[in-house]
């Protein structure tokens, strides 16, 4: 442990604290233990700001940062909010996590003295769309990262994507495996046997057309015409703010179909993947996606795409399978082939998804390279 961390204040900044308690929480007491002083800066949320407060972390609320907003007026009263944390706290790191999160907090603290380590979790709708809101959320985003005094990635292509724009030096770049998953947490349960063998595929995920629903809808549709038994299931919440969230005329037609299940916004995934044989993100971008770390914990076998932030879920055939982005023909293709393969196979492939889930993105592998990356800025700077 390096000893001048107890004089550390870390102010973490997130466009949600329920997210930071549900996966950032074992990076919290990482930080706890390691000697800093931890302040999370996030929009108002009574029940995760009393949990972090519970584990020790300090808790600045701010009411005007909201999520996805496009409101000019809200996006300047959240900056000038989080400039009124910087020169009250006077953290000496800062860590935005996300897009949103960089470009408000580097802007804010641009001259407070602090030095940021952005956490970018992946470039989402920024860098999948050209309408002209997602041009400025780039644009943003490269004024942001120019006030970065290290970025970290969550996974190799968005790194040499911002690399190779020159966005960003090399030499202020850092790897990490995504948010680390708790391997204690998310056990492998018994297999539940389901009716008539059915084999069961679950999407887990926000409903955005970006998480490759659209995809995932048609691949059903077109698969259960000739295997009326298998189970296709979505879980997840609807994202109005996001401009991918799927249309309701869409959402509609879908599970009209009869080809599709919708398990709800489920709070504990762990009982969906347990009920499923196959876990499905096919995905146009992540940073590294949640919900397959979590399927892999559990030992579940995976089918995602070739993108960014999924490929690096998946050895092909030892774990799971890759398809093209945007390809429902090809999904539909894999779901026929993932049908006829034994029940002993799929288990076997299950439990090298735990083991390369436990080998690669465990928490404790993840916040430890974290926490290093925060430790090394401190010597270089000497605080």
């Amino acid at each position: 442990m390096y000893s001048q961390c107890e004089k550390i204040t870390v102010l973490l900044v997130a466009n949600l604290a329920r997210t930071i308690y549900q996966h950032r929480l074992p990076l919290l007491n990482a930080l706890r233990t390691a000697g800093f002083r931890v302040i999370l800066a996030a929009p108002p949320d009574a029940a995760a700001q009393d949990a972090l407060l519970a584990v020790g972390a300090e808790y600045w609320p701010l009411p005007h940062f909201q999520r996805n907003s496009k409101n000019p007026w809200r996006q300047g009263r959240a900056l000038l909010e989080l400039r009124r944390v910087f020169r009250r706290c006077k953290p000496d790191l800062a860590i935005p996590i996300g897009v949103q999160a960089i470009v408000l907090s580097n802007l804010a603290g641009a001259r407070s003295g602090a030095k940021s380590v952005s956490l970018l979790t992946g470039m989402g709708y920024a860098f999948l769309h050209r309408s002209c809101l997602a041009a400025t959320a780039r644009l943003l985003l490269r004024i942001a990262l120019q006030f970065a005094d290290t970025v970290v990635f969550e996974n190799p292509d968005d790194l040499r994507r911002i690399r190779d724009r020159r966005w960003v030096h090399a030499r202020k770049t850092a790897l990490i495996s995504g948010s680390g998953i708790d391997m204690n947490h998310f056990l492998p349960q018994p297999e539940i046997n389901n009716p008539d063998g059915n084999i069961v595929f679950t999407f887990i995920g926000r409903l955005l057309y970006d998480k490759g629903l659209r995809e995932f809808a048609k691949a059903a549709m077109q698969v259960k015409k000739q295997h009326p038994n298998a189970i296709f299931r979505i879980a997840g919440p609807a994202d109005p703010a996001n401009p991918a969230n799927v249309r309701d005329s869409d959402w509609y037609d879908w599970l009209r179909s009869g080809a599709l299940e919708y398990a709800g916004a489920v709070e504990d995934v762990r009982p969906l993947i347990a009920a499923s044989d196959w876990v499905v993100l096919p995905s146009y971008r992540e940073g590294a996606p949640r919900a397959l770390l979590e399927a892999m914990a559990m030992g579940k076998p995976l089918i995602t795409t070739h993108a960014a932030g999924c490929r690096e879920t998946v050895e092909e055939g030892k774990n799971g399978f890759l398809t093209p982005v945007g390809n429902a023909g090809a999904l539909a293709t894999v779901f026929v082939h993932c049908l006829q393969i034994e029940p002993k196979t799929r288990r076997a492939m299950g439990r090298y998804s735990r083991k390369k889930a436990a080998e690669t993105f465990e928490t404790g592998l993840v916040n430890a390279r974290l926490v290093t990356i925060l430790q090394q800025k401190i010597r270089k700077n000497s605080f």
